[in-house]
């Protein structure tokens, strides 16, 4: 139902009307606060009203869900996406400003998206449009098309860049290039917002109409207000059951993440007034609140970069890169956030499903990605206890097993097992657990890294491209100022560092729960088979937790000699282009399986730069 508030009533009682109006297309940027594209529209409409020419504000917002199946978009983010639309429409029905809602025709696809922009610029004879940029390939052909199809009504199209603090293009190297290292970046961006204050000023929402609209554009607001619920749309119902929460796993995810900007703010003042000092110390360990938990709020502009940044500095008596530390490393993560975006803009194939080095493309999988590839489905407890039950072995003969064990939280690698049930259950996941994960199944499993960037895509609810890309990328070795493919993390090793007592193993992996020594935790099977008198063997085929897919150390071997194989045969046999060291004996080039085939990623820790 279409939103009833003080404001838009006493707007149709207004005597004076509107006959033009200047529209705010909301795509990412989900907030009335700080939203340079919507600032502007306000001041437009406010300028193009002289003397008997009135001019009201409005917005749109075009629900289409062809776009997020297209990014292949996880259920849990298509709930929080419209319930954040929800919210915005109350916030600026306040204001007397109305929100349209227009569903994309899902059988035309995207590029349909121009034909409804078109008929609302018609339908309220809009004179200025104004949007803020992203920066994916699709979306900027989408924008395009739209720009020409409303020009052809006389309208004007105002583009803004608003997701970075400092905007693609503005911060590139001596020769003028996009930076593809991240500390020079980090430096040079901290430079260029000390010399270009005014990038960090925070943006006034915008004014309340003074003007009611006509009787035609009042009756098509009225008819386009209503927004459908998450589980009625396709890209919520088309996906794999996997990852369709159950009504009540819908409602536990609902309170784990409220709607709004309110909301949002009222997290970032939570974690810098109490937080942020000890974030740096924090950050990596799973079990303790050190993150803010912003990324969903991110991801679709419910919050911006500018306002966290701001914040952290006030935090830090104005600092942004000296003074306390975890403010200074947590805007560090933020550069990061806004470097891929960089990369995503100036290398627009990482869009694509490419690897950013092209040298890695040869890189013999086990389990590979395609385009048609299928992601696992087996269906999520409903249940909101923690820890939820494990899920049942996959049947012989499905696709991909080592891919869908590793989805399923069954490798045999407890902390990797524990973080992927997390992700299920609560659709987010710890950064440092990320890390884990995915060189975990890029270089323990070799598979492709390209499923692993879909499977988070499909179950994370702060899913955010550039971002997700670039994380996977760093961890494969395959990116942009990536870890190098030599370096692998030993998930034993990472237990051991990040989950030292196995809290955080035993409150997601049910089955082990009883094992109470954090060192016997971190490889129960070997503890076993070196006659362990409390983790037994008997009692680990009792409890049900599988047996290591692989050996870490056999497969640290096979994917450092699958990766050398492909640098060389992208460079004729060279030898290795990242680090120019013979890392991996002759002998054991095919070792234990090579020759077959073995990221907020919101923010992603930055390894250490050649000076």
């Amino acid at each position: 139902m279409p939103p009833t508030s003080t404001a838009l009533s006493a707007l149709a009682a207004k005597t004076t009307s509107a006959s033009s109006t200047v529209l705010h297309w909301f795509r990412t940027d989900l907030r009335i606060h700080d939203n340079t594209a919507l600032l502007l529209a306000s001041k437009a409409a406010q300028s193009l009203t002289r003397g008997e020419s009135r001019t009201n504000l409005a917005c749109l917002f075009v629900v289409s869900p062809v776009e997020w199946r297209g990014h292949g978009c996880a259920p849990v983010k298509v709930d929080f996406w419209v319930r954040n639309v929800e919210a915005l429409r109350d916030t600026l029905a306040e204001r007397g400003i109305p929100l349209v809602v227009k569903m994309n025709d899902d059988k035309k696809g995207w590029k349909a998206v121009s034909e409804v922009v078109k008929e609302v610029c018609k339908e309220l004879s809009v004179e200025e449009l104004f949007y803020n940029v992203e920066y994916e390939v699709n979306e900027q052909r989408r924008d395009k098309m739209v720009t020409e199809a409303v020009a052809k009504l006389g309208v004007k199209v105002t583009p803004c860049h608003d997701q970075c603090v400092v905007e693609p293009g503005k911060v590139v190297t001596k020769e003028g290039k996009v930076y593809t290292v991240y500390t020079p970046f980090k430096n040079s961006w901290h430079r260029y917002v000390s010399e270009n204050k005014a990038v960090l000023a925070v943006r006034d929402p915008p004014s309340s109409n003074n003007h009611k609209f006509s009787s035609t554009a009042s009756s098509y607001i009225d008819s386009h207000s209503t927004i459908p619920s998450a589980p009625s749309l396709p890209a919520y119902s088309a996906t794999p059951l996997f990852s369709q929460p159950s009504l009540t796993h819908l409602t536990f995810l609902r309170t784990l993440y409220p709607a709004g900007e309110t909301a949002a703010q009222t997290r970032l003042s939570a974690f810098t007034a109490s937080r942020i000092d000890a974030y740096h110390e924090s950050r990596d360990l799973p079990t303790a609140p050190g993150t803010s938990s912003l990324s969903p709020y991110l991801a679709l502009g419910v919050l911006s970069a500018r306002q966290c940044v701001s914040a952290a500095s006030a935090a830090n008596g104005g600092r942004r890169d000296t003074g306390k530390q975890g403010a200074v490393v947590w805007i560090q993560e933020l550069i990061w956030r806004e470097f891929y975006r960089h990369v995503l803009a100036g290398f627009p194939h990482v869009c694509k499903n490419r690897a950013f080095k092209p040298q890695y493309e040869g890189v013999q999988w086990t389990e590979s990605w395609s385009r048609d590839v299928v992601l696992p489905a087996f269906p999520v407890p409903s249940t909101t206890s923690t820890p939820p039950p494990p899920l049942p072995p996959a049947p012989p003969g499905t696709p991909n097993p080592l891919f869908t064990a590793w989805t399923q939280g069954r490798t045999g690698y407890p902390l990797v097992d524990a973080a992927m049930r997390y992700l299920l259950h609560t659709g987010w996941m710890h950064n440092r657990l990320r890390m884990i994960v995915s060189s975990f199944l890029v270089k323990d499993l070799l598979v492709d890294w390209r499923l692993g960037e879909a499977w988070f895509c499909a179950n994370l609810i702060d899913h955010d491209l550039a971002s997700n890309n670039g994380g996977w990328q760093w961890a494969a070795g395959t990116g942009t100022d990536a870890q190098p493919y030599f370096r692998i993390f030993n998930p034993s090793n990472q237990a051991e560092k990040f989950d030292k007592d196995g809290k955080f193993v035993r409150m997601w992996v049910k089955e082990l729960e009883w094992v109470k020594d954090g060192v016997l935790l971190r490889g129960p099977w070997e503890a076993a088979a070196k006659g362990s008198v409390v983790v037994t063997k008997k009692k680990m085929e009792e409890c049900g937790y599988p047996k290591p897919l692989v050996d870490h150390a056999q497969a640290r071997l096979a994917a450092i000699a699958a990766f050398k194989l492909a640098v060389q045969g992208a460079d004729g046999g060279g030898g290795d282009s990242d680090s120019g060291e013979e890392v991996v004996p002759k002998s054991k080039k095919r070792a234990a399986g090579a020759s077959a085939g073995i990221t907020g990623f919101l923010i992603t820790k930055p390894k250490k730069q050649k000076k």
